[in-house]
């Protein structure tokens, strides 16, 4: 059973033949939102955008400047956009990959930047103080002994409310953390 379901839903059609709209990134592709359906590890719902290229796949940077520019983290306007800390480099969206690709100083710049604002997002980041500390808030699978249980028969439980000590297994039924099974009251 996998950890997460995901949906990929094309938004925006993308070519650089095309109308004004179409042609603000200078790439043929589209814009899509991937959406959270389902999740043991994070926040159904949950959307976020990505540019994709029919000739390149998932552009990363691309996506990355979007989201930035999409949380109003973009400094200037349309016409010459640039990063707070890095005014001398201006840029338009059609222009971007091509500055990022060509100027190394830019590209790393743009990457600490970017990697700044994402980590916000990250909940408990920087809750361990080394690297080991963190490995030893871990199970074997990577999952966090915090959320992650397994009892003495191999079972995995996933923890769902901290609050009120309820636990799920893998076939759905709800537990408290002795692993005793308990009714939940789904709203």
């Amino acid at each position: 059973m996998a950890n997460s379901m995901i949906r990929i839903d094309p938004k925006d059609k993308l070519d650089p033949e095309g109308n004004s709209n179409q042609q603000r990134l200078n790439i043929k592709g589209f814009i899509a939102e991937i959406t959270i359906v389902k999740s043991r590890t994070s926040e159904a719902g949950r959307v976020v955008e990505v540019v994709y290229s029919q000739n390149d796949g998932f552009l990363d940077a691309f996506s990355t400047v979007l989201f930035l520019r999409k949380k109003g983290l973009l400094q200037g306007s349309p016409r010459a956009y640039y990063l707070e800390g890095l005014d001398s480099v201006k840029f338009t969206m059609k222009k971007f990959q091509q500055i990022y690709n060509e100027n190394e100083e830019f590209r790393n710049y743009f990457h600490e930047y970017a990697n700044k604002q994402l980590v916000e997002l990250i909940p408990n980041y920087g809750k361990y103080d080394s690297d080991n500390d963190l490995l030893a808030s871990m199970n074997e699978d990577g999952t966090s002994k915090d959320t992650v249980k397994t009892d003495n028969a191999g079972n995995k439980y996933t923890l769902i409310n901290e609050e009120e000590d309820i636990w799920q297994d893998m076939e759905g039924n709800y537990y408290d953390s002795d692993f005793d099974e308990i009714e939940v009251e789904l709203e």
